[in-house]
């Protein structure tokens, strides 16, 4: 289970035998932007990374916003590191505003579009 309040949820849900193992998740730390960009772009060199990353603040960005800028770029690194300033932008709001064809296309199912066009 996630939740971003915790201390909202009922004890008994938290208690020993149902919730053993309770971990934090934080925002991306450096090491983190940097092995993601590496997992999406493995050929990538440590400096091609290390732009992307130096144009960023440390702890300021959820791992999966990230990984949204970089599924949105995914075929071309020089544009999720050209774009990594639209992660600060707190107007861009995300999947919510997305079109059909945008979420096919991050998900790697763009085939599938010509059903939803039907």
């Amino acid at each position: 289970m996630t939740t971003n309040h915790k201390e909202k949820l009922d004890p008994a849900l938290l208690r020993p035998g149902r919730a053993d193992v309770h971990v934090k998740l934080e925002n991306a730390s450096e090491k983190q932007m940097i092995g993601l960009f590496q997992r999406f772009f493995p050929e990538s060199k440590v400096e091609d990374a290390r732009q992307f990353s130096n144009q960023l603040p440390v702890q300021k960005l959820s791992m999966a916003k990230l990984q949204g800028h970089f599924l949105k770029y995914r075929e071309d690194k020089e544009q999720v590191i050209l774009n990594a300033p639209e992660l600060l932008d707190d107007t861009v709001t995300g999947q919510s505003d997305m079109t059909v064809a945008e979420w096919l296309h991050r998900t790697n199912l763009s085939s599938l579009l010509e059903g939803f066009r039907k």
